[in-house]
């Protein structure tokens, strides 16, 4: 759904916006500061921005080799 929203590309950048957030936020919101709090949620979720930016990437390189196979039909019927 979120794709859907903010584009399938935007995902990645946005996931890892909130996680640096949660960090920072444990870091400045709590009393005493301590990074302890937003360790968990930025280390356990980090592979997963990788993943959403791995995938996106995927999605591109699809796209670009169809729209590749689609000019080369395309030249192909106009050399006839």
């Amino acid at each position: 759904m979120l794709s859907k929203l903010v584009g399938p590309y935007w995902v990645a950048p946005l996931f890892a916006a909130v996680l640096s957030a949660i960090v920072i936020i444990s870091f400045f919101g709590l009393k005493p500061h301590s990074y302890e709090a937003g360790f968990p949620a930025f280390f356990c979720f980090l592979p997963m921005a990788f993943c959403f930016a791995a995938a996106s990437q995927v999605a591109s390189q699809k796209q670009v080799r169809a729209l590749q196979q689609r000019i080369e039909q395309l030249e192909a019927q106009a050399a006839h």
